[in-house]
């Protein structure tokens, strides 16, 4: 039953891909891509995964989306460790910390304001 499901997760988030390619929607095309990928990995195709993870991380750059980006570099690194590929499993893991504390760090801090 999974195995059905995450392929129809597959086909449907590789028609949103190439719709959103299509008018030229980016942010939409990463997105169907971290989800292409994540449904990949589901199966078990951690390879593919890892291909669909790294086209939707070059986009979340061009875009500067730092959310997605730390997102997407975490979800890669799974798949990397499934694999058995630890050293860089473990730079996406840091890389997606690095861009998670680099976004914290513009947060300001709330135990200054008054109410």
């Amino acid at each position: 039953m999974k195995k059905i499901m995450m392929a129809a997760a597959e086909a449907l988030y590789r028609r949103c891909a190439d719709d959103f390619e299509s008018i030229g929607a980016q942010d939409r095309v990463a997105r169907a891509l971290l989800k292409l990928g994540n449904a990949k990995a589901g199966m078990g195709a951690h390879a593919e995964a890892i291909e669909l993870y790294t086209r939707a991380i070059a986009i979340y750059r061009t875009l500067g989306d730092r959310k997605w980006l730390a997102e997407t570099l975490y979800r890669r690194g799974v798949s990397r460790r499934a694999l058995g590929d630890l050293p860089q499993a473990e730079r996406d893991y840091r890389e997606a910390v690095d861009v998670y504390e680099a976004v914290r760090a513009t947060v300001p801090d709330l135990g200054e304001v008054r109410y």
